[in-house]
């Protein structure tokens, strides 16, 4: 998401050659709602090895997080093809003045506002605008029997009818019409490169050079740039990172402050829609969560066609508190590729968030329960370290046993929000740059300084055009002309090609004459 966005930007800022590098093919053109049917979804998300783009570069040392089915999806678009479309801001509670973020997101005419303008463009309508009768019907009810802070779930995605019944799309950069009049894949200015893996980056005294293992090559070669950007994902940005400033790292390969979201709920099937005739229609509410709770409600109903009727699931997705428990670790710091370890748990203010999401959804299972004349009963959540209600299978759990609630955890890497290891203020200067390395700048979820109970996506969209514009002035003010070789590095693995002074370049391979 932020690698193709960053491209995207550069491009529409004039520069007139981007490279952009992925480790994984180009095996997704489309989201996966609109492509594949629900069961392949649901094993795609669910079932490890299932998912033939699904890459770990990381082991966990607290599984069940961090394990299973965690992981990135290597494919040029990433988890952009997988996500639902929630389109939130940084709470502002934790958007504060006391957090680094970049001035520009949180400014009245801002980052935030013109990434919005586009997103609703692309979806066709409002990101708030109704989606259906029934969605109207359950945000009435919802409004009326349960809380009257209710509202409409942001969401960037398009509908649209197939011959197999209706699909959706969640947006994605690879998706053309979005901030350019070409997808950054797709642009005339834009060179992809894919299958390529970044082995190292470091300093040099020519700007900085990577060592990238291209398909069909016999082994790693050197190249050099005079800027790169990281867009690999948290973890593969952190390995990079920490290989990069080596011995003079005061982490000494341990970045702490990892964090992904706190993440429980509910679903109970419901064989008759109490909302509409049809199925769920995309009916998906949100209450958001203050600074004292630091956790937002979401409530949605998820169709069943075997069985009839619908699922309605509630969960509620919080911050977990970066801190030193937390961290991506590189034990065997030899020879690059290092391999991530990472280590999790909760906090004393993780265990209180813990607490208060359970009994908030306890206390919204008691009054669905009571406005629907259904047996009330005790959610049971087990321990959530141990995760032993966790998420995979509770929603055949709960059609098998319709009217009765079924509660999960979901674990600590399952969110995919994971995020806060090359923090604003910490490791990155306000520009994305790494601090005491001109040139080397990172973007996505990494640089965040806290997570907030947001989802990450527009923040990240957001932060991924501030740091392009960045880049952008960076080599201006180097002394250079306009740019003329530009890249954006993403995907899992990243690296650098050379094309001229004052080129942003991702980890790709000189052709022997010295091509791009």
């Amino acid at each position: 998401m932020s690698g193709l966005a960053t491209a995207q930007r550069l491009a529409a800022r004039g520069a007139r050659e981007i490279i952009l590098a992925e480790a994984g093919e180009r095996s997704l053109d489309d989201h996966i709602n609109a492509v594949m049917s629900e069961e392949e979804i649901e094993d795609r998300w669910r079932v490890p090895g299932e998912d033939p783009v699904l890459w770990r570069p990381w082991s966990s040392a607290a599984p069940p997080h961090y394990d299973g089915a965690t992981g990135l999806r290597c494919q040029l678009g990433g988890r952009s093809l997988y996500w639902h479309g929630v389109v939130l801001r940084m709470d502002p509670w934790a958007l504060s003045d006391a957090t680094p973020w970049p001035a520009a997101l949180g400014a009245d005419e801002g980052l935030y506002q013109e990434i919005e303008r586009e997103l609703t463009a692309w979806s066709g309508q409002s990101l708030q605008a109704p989606r259906s009768d029934t969605e109207e019907s359950l945000l009435e009810w919802f409004s009326d029997s349960i809380r009257t802070d209710v509202e409409r779930t942001p969401l960037a995605v398009q509908r649209f009818a197939t011959d197999a019944g209706p699909r959706w799309r969640a947006f994605s950069p690879l998706y053309a019409g979005w901030g350019a009049a070409a997808t950054a894949a797709d642009s005339p200015t834009v060179r992809l490169r894919t299958g390529a893996r970044a082995i190292s980056l470091e300093a040099h005294r020519d700007g900085l050079r990577a060592l990238l293992h291209d398909p069909g090559a016999a082994k790693p070669r050197w190249t050099t740039a005079d800027a790169v950007v990281l867009a690999a994902g948290t973890v593969e940005n952190t390995r990079l990172v920490a290989q990069l400033l080596g011995d003079r790292d005061p982490r000494h390969g341990r970045y702490a402050g990892l964090s992904d979201h706190i993440l429980q709920g509910f679903t109970v099937h419901l064989p008759r829609n109490p909302w509409g005739r049809g199925g769920g229609e995309g009916a998906c509410l949100l209450v958001r969560g203050d600074a004292d709770a630091r956790s937002n409600l979401f409530v949605k109903l998820i169709d069943v066609p075997g069985a009839g009727g619908v699922l309605l699931d509630a969960w509620e997705m919080g911050e977990q508190e970066p801190s030193e428990l937390n961290a991506v670790e590189f034990p065997g710091r030899v020879r690059p590729p290092w391999r991530a370890v990472i280590r999790t748990g909760l906090t004393a203010r993780d265990a209180d968030l813990v607490a208060g999401q359970r009994a908030r959804l306890q206390q919204l299972w008691d009054s669905v329960a009571g406005a629907l004349a259904l047996p009330a009963s005790r959610l049971d959540f087990g321990d959530y370290l141990t995760a032993t209600r966790e998420v995979t299978g509770y929603l055949d759990r709960a059609v098998t046993a319709p009217g009765r609630a079924e509660s999960y955890v979901n674990t600590l890497g399952g969110t995919d929000h994971e995020s806060g290891t090359l923090p604003y203020g910490r490791i990155l200067e306000p520009t994305g740059q790494i601090s005491g390395v001109p040139g080397a700048f990172v973007v996505g979820p990494a640089a965040f300084p806290r997570p907030g109970a947001a989802n990450p996506t527009l923040t990240t969209l957001a932060l991924a055009r501030h740091t392009a514009d960045q880049v952008f002035d960076y080599l201006h003010d180097s002394g250079g002309p306009r740019p003329r070789a530009v890249s954006a590095a993403y995907g899992r693995r990243i690296g650098a090609d050379e094309h001229g002074r004052h080129g942003i370049h991702s980890l790709a391979p000189r052709s022997p004459d010295g091509a791009t």
